[in-house]
């Protein structure tokens, strides 16, 4: 369902909302309203629950009571400074999402997001993955209506997956994922070195980070930084991977420096593989 405007009826007794057999739930381009505070959709068989630029207008709060949902998305690729009409302020669009599940197994987060995301079962959310991808003017997280705090559940996961970051955004992630065992990122936004030496060291790289993949690096000396940090403090890493282009000659002399550097670092770890993929076409 996608690209319409729902008006949920008036009466309090709707504000609670029941589909028994719902199992895939895909909404695109949605704005529900409502003259409600609150909002609960009780969907007890629901696996999949997956929204792109849905908005919550006249809402505080939604509600999805769903135990047995496994993968959950929600994504804006666009502002509602963009969808909304001039009358509307952003301050009546929802301002939490809360999701009651207890077999949640991957979560993705992603772009202009308005809600702060809850989960009422911080369990469920144990060995979960996430993929968070927060798009914003240089990614700065603070411009996001979506906090660090907002995320208790990130305690729980073990494996960590984000798109261009910045390192101020990577790092707060980490300080709040201490059993992280997988990190993955496409790339990391240009910073000043003082941002990891007063950052203090995350607990997941002294006890569980196992498996971290850098991609689109191009041999900068602000990822150069970052990768030393990691290698220095990483105290059980096995796996360090990048990835690279063949765009250019200068780029590809850059990465050959940049391997050169990188394995005069001191290592943390007693052991692991530290490996460069050329990558075609991008």
């Amino acid at each position: 369902m996608g690209r319409c405007a729902i008006r949920i009826p008036e009466p309090s007794s709707y504000s609670f909302i029941h589909f028994s057999s719902l199992e895939l739930l895909d909404l695109s381009g949605i704005t529900f309203i409502h003259h409600l505070k609150d909002v609960n959709l009780n969907c007890p068989v629901l696996k999949e629950l997956k929204t792109k630029n849905c908005y919550w207008l006249r809402v505080k709060c939604v509600t999805f009571t769903v135990p047995l949902l496994q993968r959950f998305s929600i994504k804006h690729t666009s502002s509602a400074d963009e969808s909304r009409s001039d009358e509307e302020s952003l301050d009546n669009y929802a301002s939490v999402i809360k999701i009651c599940a207890k077999m949640l197994t991957e979560f993705t987060c992603g772009g202009y997001m308005l809600e702060d995301v809850v989960f009422g079962d911080q369990s469920s959310t144990k060995g979960a993955t996430a993929n968070i991808t927060l798009r914003r003017p240089e990614n700065v997280l603070a411009q996001c209506k979506v906090s660090l705090k907002t995320f208790p559940w990130l305690k729980m996961l073990t494996h960590l997956e984000l798109d261009l970051v910045s390192a101020q955004v990577l790092l707060g992630l980490l300080h709040m994922s201490p059993v992280i065992r997988t990190l993955e990122f496409k790339g990391i936004s240009k910073f000043e070195k003082e941002i990891l030496n007063s950052a203090g060291v995350p607990k997941c790289l002294l006890s569980t980070l196992e498996v971290v993949k850098f991609g689109r690096i191009h041999g900068s000396e602000h990822e150069l930084c970052l990768a030393k940090f990691i290698m220095e403090n990483s105290l059980v890493l096995k796996r360090m991977s990048f990835s690279h282009s063949e765009r250019r000659q200068s780029e590809l002399k850059a990465i050959e420096d940049f391997k050169e550097k990188l394995f005069s670092f001191k290592r943390g770890f007693s052991f692991a593989i530290i490996d460069f993929q050329l990558v075609r076409g991008y």
